[in-house]
């Protein structure tokens, strides 16, 4: 429990921060997140929860590399299969959102077609639609070099960044500052959840060019 207490924990502190910080854009009846990751769930429930928190309609796409972990997390929405992970996270949610079902709330966009699931994300499959929330979990540059490259970051936000947008991750690197910077985020490094190295949350008004 203090393990996954923890896992819960941070993604509110890096991810829930993000989300609510769209709190700031209130004529926006519409929440569009964009999930980078190597995991699924901890996020997309968070996201919904502060979407339904907030009364705001949520459109998610999630880019997860790993098929086995996309199959359990859906079985265990169903209910088709119990997974003692998942169900002890499901506590964690339940105890800061208990007014509502995220579970059922998550599997009806999914069935409904408001949150997408795709492979890995490259280049040549970079969504084509804007998003607000951009949460960017893609665990780290030795594992996926090809996601933090100055080249590929560039990319990624010209093509993902929304008029107003809000980018979040546990990672804190110059590179990542400059490049954030260059497209016209304002870049602001926080303390690092429990003793990690630094993270890094952005804002982008629509008012900076993004070059």
């Amino acid at each position: 429990m203090h393990h996954l207490g923890g896992a819960y924990s941070e993604t509110q502190y890096i991810y829930g921060e993000a989300l609510r910080r769209l709190q700031q854009w209130p004529e926006l009846s519409e929440w569009k997140v964009l999930v980078v990751g190597l995991g699924l769930g901890y996020i997309e429930l968070m996201a919904m929860a502060e979407a339904l928190k907030n009364q705001k309609r949520v459109k998610i796409l999630s880019y997860e590399i790993r098929s086995d972990l996309v199959e359990a997390f859906l079985a265990w929405l169903k209910g088709v299969q119990s997974e003692p992970t998942y169900d002890r996270l499901y506590e964690f949610f339940q105890k800061d959102y208990p007014e509502w079902d995220l579970k059922l709330a998550l599997l009806e966009a999914y069935q409904q077609g408001r949150w997408e699931i795709r492979g890995g994300l490259e280049p040549a499959s970079l969504p084509r639609e804007t998003y607000q929330a951009l949460l960017f979990d893609a665990f780290s540059s030795k594992s996926t070099p090809d996601l933090w490259t100055e080249e590929f970051l560039q990319a990624f936000l010209k093509q993902t960044v929304q008029d107003q947008a809000i980018f979040s991750t546990y990672a804190c690197t110059g590179l990542l500052r400059r490049t954030l910077q260059g497209a016209g985020f304002a870049v602001e490094k926080r303390i690092g959840f429990l003793g990690k190295r630094n993270a890094t949350i952005a804002t982008f008004n629509g008012v900076t060019s993004k070059g």
